[in-house]
């Protein structure tokens, strides 16, 4: 197990975000910790200079996401998170410009993703909210 810091993120009185940060582009990247979306998202400008394979579009009709997104599942072989290597990381690439005109209001990083519920699932990835850490299993 592998153990990666989080930073908080108030968005208001009561709310809370946690970002990890990756080395996937020089600048570094930003996501968002999303345990309640059901698939991880990149967004579409980083892949652009990454290798990545596009992965069959038919896993996105056939899950219950279908409708609600527009953009392909790839996956890259080394996704960087903290000092960490994830390998063969998946995720949903589309544009997060609505995601990032959000967030503007309260920090000054870009969001480049999502981790969501598909990669706390395969990596066994638990939240700690008490030192704002993560512990993951790759």
């Amino acid at each position: 197990m592998k153990t990666i810091p989080l930073q908080k993120i108030d968005l208001d009185s009561d709310g809370v975000h946690l970002l990890v940060e990756s080395s996937i582009i020089e600048e570094g990247a930003y996501f968002i910790i999303d345990t309640g979306a059901s698939k991880s998202v990149i967004d579409l400008s980083l892949i652009e200079n990454i290798p990545h394979i596009i992965i069959d579009s038919d896993e996105i009709k056939s899950s219950h996401i279908s409708g609600m997104i527009d953009g392909q599942i790839i996956e890259l072989e080394n996704f960087p998170i903290d000092t960490h290597i994830c390998l063969q990381f998946q995720a949903l690439s589309m544009s997060l410009e609505h995601i990032n005109n959000l967030y503007k209001p309260f920090i000054d990083k870009k969001i480049s993703g999502l981790l969501g519920g598909d990669f706390f699932d395969k990596y066994n990835a638990i939240i700690n909210y008490k030192d704002y850490s993560m512990t993951v299993d790759f």
